[in-house]
Formats: structure tokens, C-alpha cells, sequence
């Protein structure tokens, strides 16, 4: 027995190691469900036949051979409500009966034709989670309740009365079963349209309907669920390596461009550029009768100082690098009178510009080829 299990292993990992082309997908699919339901009904009068619902949500495929893939994701899916009247468009119960996520663990085969073109069965089982389950309840509490309603059937009046029960459980186990049929383009990206059919084994949720006939004779019925459905999904899938590749490709790019600035000529790593600002000058004052206007002592409105020129800059290295050039600061010293003098709201401004020359060192940290966060230090 142990030979046979390392021989087994051993043909795994063979199996494994042989394929370079390991994938990783992350997709998106969406599709509308068939809800199955088991029906009991004593007058005949309520329609049997399995319901709308709906399910979406992301998947992930591993492919650790060119055919075997293992899979799982996280969906979310609403069964739809059961109760109906034959011959009759008139919905009784709930409009959504319950809400759930399910969590799938598949197995996959892919049969590969030419063109990207492939057809893969597929099996697993699903872990079903109850969104409405409270554990302070039993499993007898009804839920959801539509009330006494009345509809036509065939002429004859009937009086409605429907309750849901969906307290049976917060997890439940479910077997599934499907087929996908895929196309993968030059991108990577693949396209699937896939159906599949799932089995529950426990009751999920149940919905109770009393009807009345004209003459007055009571009728019962009930609609019970074990989670089973078929869907109809249409998704696609992204290959997760192509990320890694895109990052190597980046920094491959960055290297590269390192590498031919630091062989170009020094011209290469000169630049020009404009710079604009508002500049907070700080300054003492000896007269204790006047505040400068943004000090908050008085009252006024301060904009700050502008600046605004041209730059030139070398860059020495990768991180490292040296700007001047020349700048226009147009200062603006304004003063207003304190509160506890005579004129209130007295002032003055003195505005006047000059040139500055600033003088800087820089340092580059690189986040993108084509960006980074600088600081500096200098003079101006």
C-alpha cells in the first residue's frame, strides 16, 4: 500500500513538474438559476416547476497540467420564491425567498482544440452559508409571511395564506456537477459560458401556503427546498501571471532606462521647468498696536505670498540631483489695526516684488518609470 501511494505521488509531481505552464485565472461570472423545489399539495391547485433565481460572483482556477485545473470562488445566490397558482401569473409568496454565498471546490478537465477553443466537465461540491439564519430560533420559525391574499383560478376565488420557514440551518453541503465551454484569445483573457446542476441533501428553507375555495374548503400545500438548482453562467477570467510579468517587464524597463541614462551624455540628465506657490513669510513686529492680517488679533483677509519662475536642474544620479533658476516673489506685508484702538478696521499694506535665486539639492524616490516623490533642502 505505501509503494503504491508514493508511486502515486511520484506520478503527481511528475505530472506537476512537467507542466511549465502553470495559470493562475481570476474571473467574474453571472447567469440566471433554476430553483428547484419538491411539491405536496392536497387540492391540486398550486404549480409545480422550478423557479428564476440568480448568482454572480468571482472565481479562481489553478491549472497545474495542460488539462487538470482545480477551482473554487465566492458567489452570492438568491433563490427565488415557489408558491403559485396554476394557470395563473399571480406570485403569493416572497418576491426573494432566501439570500446565500456559497463557496465552490471543483475539479476540472479541459479538452483543448485548436484556435483556444476548449470544453471542460467539471465536478466538486459547494459550501452553502444561510444569510437569514438566526441560531436563538427554531428551526419552526416562520420568517416571512405574505398574509391573506385572494387570486382568480380558472374563475374560481381562492383565499391565500403562505409563510416561509428558512431556519433550518447556516451551512449546508451541496454536490454539483457541470460543463464549460471556453475560448481564450492572444491576451490571456478567456471567455466561458458554462451550465451546471447542484444537488443539496438537507432541507434549506420551505414555504407553507393554506388556500380557501369558494364553497369554503380548505386546501394545504407546501413547497420544500434542499438548495438545488441549475445555472447559466457567462463570465471571463484574467490570468493572474501576466501580472507578475507586467511588474518583471517594468523593472526590466526601469533597468534599462537606468542603464542608458547613466552611459548618455551629461545634457541628458539636464531639465527646465516652471514652479508656482504661496509662500506664509514669518516676521516680528515692535508695534504692539498692529498685527500682520492673518494672525488672527485683528480682522482681515490674507491670500500669502506669490511665487512663481523658472528652474533648472541636473539630475547626478538616480536618486540624487541639484535645481536653480530664478524667481519672482511678489510679498505682500499687510497690517491692520488691534481691536482695542480707536479706529477699528484701520490699516495698511506694503506690497512690493523681488527676484529670488534659489539653490537646492533634491532627492528622488522612484514609484513609476515616469514618477516620483522628491524632497529638498537649500537655499533662496
Amino acid at each position: 500500500m505505501k509503494k503504491v501511494l508514493t508511486g502515486l505521488i511520484i506520478l503527481l509531481l511528475a505530472t506537476y513538474t512537467g507542466y511549465s505552464q502553470n495559470r493562475n485565472m481570476l474571473g467574474f461570472g453571472i447567469g440566471p438559476t433554476s430553483d428547484l423545489f419538491k411539491l405536496s399539495d392536497t387540492g391540486d391547485r398550486l404549480q409545480s416547476g422550478p423557479r428564476t433565481g440568480l448568482i454572480f460572483g468571482l472565481d479562481y482556477e489553478h491549472a497545474f497540467t495542460k488539462n487538470w485545473k482545480l477551482g473554487t470562488g465566492f458567489y452570492w445566490k438568491y433563490y427565488s420564491d415557489a408558491a403559485r397558482l396554476k394557470d395563473s401569473h399571480f406570485r403569493i409568496g416572497n418576491v426573494l425567498t432566501l439570500y446565500t454565498y456559497q463557496v465552490p471546490m471543483r475539479i476540472k478537465y479541459s479538452i483543448n482544440f485548436e484556435n483556444g477553443f476548449s470544453v471542460s466537465p467539471y465536478a466538486g461540491a459547494v459550501l452553502g452559508i444561510n444569510r437569514f439564519y438566526d441560531p436563538n430560533v427554531s428551526s419552526d420559525y416562520i420568517s416571512g409571511v405574505s398574509g391573506f391574499q385572494e387570486a382568480f383560478n380558472n374563475g374560481d376565488s381562492l383565499g391565500l395564506d403562505v409563510c416561509l420557514r428558512d431556519n433550518y440551518s447556516r451551512l449546508f453541503l451541496l454536490a454539483e456537477v457541470g460543463l464549460s465551454f471556453e475560448y481564450t484569445g492572444s491576451s490571456g483573457i478567456q471567455y466561458y459560458l458554462q451550465s451546471s446542476w447542484s444537488h443539496g441533501f438537507s432541507t434549506l428553507f420551505k414555504e407553507e401556503v393554506e388556500y380557501y375555495t369558494r364553497d369554503g374548503k380548505a386546501e394545504s400545500g407546501h413547497y420544500t427546498s434542499t438548495g438545488d438548482f441549475v445555472q447559466f453562467t457567462i463570465g471571463a477570467r484574467y490570468p493572474l501571471d501576466q501580472v507578475g510579468k507586467a511588474v518583471r517587464k517594468i523593472k526590466k524597463m526601469q533597468e534599462e532606462r537606468h542603464e542608458r541614462h547613466s552611459k548618455a551624455f551629461v545634457l541628458n540628465k539636464l531639465y527646465v521647468g516652471a514652479e508656482f506657490g504661496i509662500a506664509d513669510n514669518k516676521f516680528t513686529n515692535s508695534n504692539p498696536q498692529e498685527v500682520k492680517a492673518d494672525d488672527g488679533e485683528g480682522f482681515g483677509i490674507y491670500f500669502g505670498d506669490k511665487v512663481a519662475g523658472l528652474i533648472l536642474g541636473y539630475k547626478a544620479t538616480k536618486h540624487f540631483g541639484m535645481e536653480t533658476g530664478i524667481a519672482v516673489h511678489s510679498f505682500d506685508n499687510d497690517f491692520i489695526a488691534t481691536a482695542d484702538t480707536v479706529f477699528h478696521g484701520a490699516g495698511y499694506s506694503s506690497r512690493f516684488r523681488f527676484l529670488e535665486f534659489p539653490l537646492r539639492v533634491k532627492y528622488y524616490f522612484p514609484v513609476h518609470p515616469r514618477f516620483s516623490i522628491t524632497g529638498s533642502a537649500g537655499f533662496r
